[in-house]
Parts: C-alpha cells; structure tokens; sequence
C-alpha cells in the first residue's frame, strides 16, 4: 500500500503550496470519475458501510450554523464570548 501511495505521489505534478488555489481535490475527483462514466460520488457512498448507531458529522453539527453566538451557548462553538 505504501509503496502505490508513493506511485500516485510522483505521478502528480510537483505544486508549490503559494500555487494552490484549493479545489484541487474537488478537480482531481471529478477528473478520476470523468475516466469511469458509471460511476460517481453518490454511487460510491451508497457501497460505503455507514453503521446505524453513528451520527455523520455534517448531520450531528448542522445546528452550529443557524445557531446565535451567546454567552450561554459558547459551549457549543468551543469559544469563550464575552
């Protein structure tokens, strides 16, 4: 597994971290799906094992973003307001 990590590694042109614009993810994803038509993200999540008794992130932290910072529920955000 190592050594094909490294494989990819070098097979992926050399970038500077002052050149990233920070989609690079994003493309490289949609350019490996691009070479295999029938799949896609979705698809492959469906084949992914979710276990029943655990929450994902995303859902078990979407009430941060259409919560009001107060000083009662800072807890919440990990911050000290004041």
């Amino acid at each position: 597994m190592a050594t094909l990590k490294y494989d990819i590694w070098e097979s992926e042109p050399q970038l500077k971290r002052s050149e990233l614009v920070g989609d690079e993810w994003e493309n490289y994803i949609k350019d490996r799906l691009a070479e295999w038509p029938y799949f896609s993200v979705k698809y492959i999540d469906d084949l992914t094992y979710h276990p029943k008794n655990i929450t994902p992130y995303d859902e078990a932290f979407a009430h941060l973003s259409i919560i009001t910072p107060t000083a009662q529920n800072a807890f919440l955000f990990n911050k000290r307001i004041e």
